[in-house]
């Protein structure tokens, strides 16, 4: 008897499996380029630009007054609702647009720390990808540099991307304290509901 409902057991889950695959999201491997250079640091022309300075606090210390170095040395620096405009340049139009982002940031004194916060893609192709943003920065030991890497999750709103999920992580390395400019290589997925 045992066997008999083991034996049942394993054709019926033999006979269900290629239905589990077929209700399976199919996954697309996304890269693009992110580029912020709204003062053309970099030389290449005016890219991006900051939408809203946000509110800056300066635990432990004062404001400067000094963009470069928003708050007196010691201080940590924390900024809420700053929010920027960046593009995004891929070969795949499931990642070309428009970035805008806002973002809450806590940072040390040696502008280390970590953030996060909303996001909106605009594709060039239209649709539009909304979701959130958590990330670190970290110092370069003995080097005028940081490393930022971020991690994301969207939801996809109208064109081709309606119903779709992007999750990606983007690394960018930056010369300044703070975020003045950037490029941030992005590497994703793209989510599909086996149901479209």
């Amino acid at each position: 008897m045992k066997r008999t409902i083991l034996a049942f057991a394993f054709t019926l889950l033999a006979l269900m499996l290629p239905a589990f695959a077929a209700a399976q999201a199919v996954t697309t491997q996304v890269t693009a380029t992110d580029y912020f250079d709204p003062m053309n640091f970099m030389g290449d022309g005016f890219v991006g630009e900051f939408t809203d300075p946000g509110d800056l606090m300066c635990p432990g210390g004062q404001p400067t007054g000094i963009i470069w170095k928003p708050c007196s040395a010691g201080s940590r620096i924390h900024f809420r609702n700053l929010a920027w405009k960046s593009r995004l340049e891929s070969e795949d139009p499931l990642l070309r647009g428009d970035f805008f982002s806002e973002g809450n940031f806590n940072l040390d004194a040696d502008y280390s720390g970590r953030m996060g916060g909303s996001l909106r893609i605009e594709l060039d192709d239209g649709g539009v990808w909304e979701g959130s943003w958590t990330g670190e920065k970290s110092k370069v030991e003995n080097a005028e540099a940081w490393i930022l890497r971020i991690r994301v999750v969207c939801r996809g709103t109208g064109g081709n991307i309606d119903g779709m999920q992007l999750r990606f992580t983007e690394v960018a390395t930056i010369p300044t304290p703070l975020g003045f400019f950037w490029i941030g290589a992005i590497d994703g997925q793209v989510l599909t509901p086996a149901s479209r």
